[in-house]
C-alpha cells in the first residue's frame, strides 16, 4: 500500500504542475488570440506576413493547451486507477485481518470447548448423585447435563460455520462486518449490525 500511496501522491504532484502550466498556457492562449483580434480589427490588413506570425502563435498556443489538457485527462485516469488499486488493496489487507481475528478467536473458542464441557457435565454427575437431598439439585444436574450436550451438537455445527466465515471474508464473498466491538479476553472483535 505503501508504492501505491506513492504513486497517488507522485500522480497528485504531477497534477498540480500541468495545472499550473495549464493556467500559464491559457493565458499565453488569449493573449495571442487578443494580438491577433487587435491586428484584424485595427491593423494592416495588407501585411500577410504578420497577419500569419499572429495566427501561428494562436496555433501554437491552441496546440500546447490541447497537449496539456489530453496529458490531464490521462493523468486523471491513472489517478482514478490507483486509487482503485488503493482501495482494493486497503480492502484485502482488511479483509484477512478480520478473517484472522475470527480464526483466532474460534480457534480460542475451540481449545475451550472440550474442557468446559467435561466441567460442566462432571458437576452435573455431582449435582445428580446429590438428588437424593433435593428436588431441585437433581433438576439442576439434569439441566447441565442436556446444556452440555445441546452445546455439543451446537458447536460441532457452529464452529466450522464460523471458520467458512473467515474465509468467506478474507476472498471476498462475504462482507466485512461494519460495526465491531472487542470480545473480552478475545482476539476476535465482533461484527455486529446495529
Amino acid at each position: 500500500m505503501d508504492k501505491i500511496e506513492s504513486v497517488i501522491a507522485s500522480l497528485a504532484k504531477r497534477d498540480d504542475q500541468l495545472a499550473a502550466k495549464r493556467i500559464t498556457a491559457q493565458k499565453a492562449l488569449d493573449k495571442a488570440t487578443k494580438a491577433r483580434q487587435d491586428a484584424l480589427l485595427s491593423g494592416d490588413l495588407d501585411d500577410q506576413r504578420a497577419l500569419d506570425k499572429l495566427q501561428g502563435m494562436v496555433d501554437s498556443a491552441t496546440s500546447a493547451l490541447s497537449g496539456i489538457d489530453d496529458a490531464l485527462r490521462l493523468l486523471a485516469q491513472q489517478k482514478a486507477e490507483a486509487d482503485n488499486q488503493f482501495v482494493e488493496e486497503r480492502d484485502r489487507a482488511g479483509r484477512a485481518k478480520v478473517s484472522e481475528e475470527i480464526t483466532a478467536a474460534v480457534s480460542d473458542i475451540e481449545k475451550r470447548v472440550e474442557p468446559t464441557l467435561s466441567a460442566m457435565r462432571e458437576v452435573a454427575e455431582k449435582l445428580m448423585a446429590l438428588d437424593h437431598l433435593s428436588f431441585e439439585v437433581g433438576q439442576l444436574g439434569r439441566h447441565l447435563s442436556g446444556v452440555a450436550g445441546e452445546a455439543e451438537i451446537a458447536f460441532a455445527f457452529v464452529v466450522p460455520d464460523v471458520r467458512r466465515l473467515a474465509d468467506a471474508v478474507k476472498d471476498g464473498s462475504a462482507a466485512i462486518p461494519a460495526v465491531r466491538r472487542p470480545l473480552s479476553r478475545s482476539p476476535l472483535t465482533l461484527c455486529r449490525r446495529p
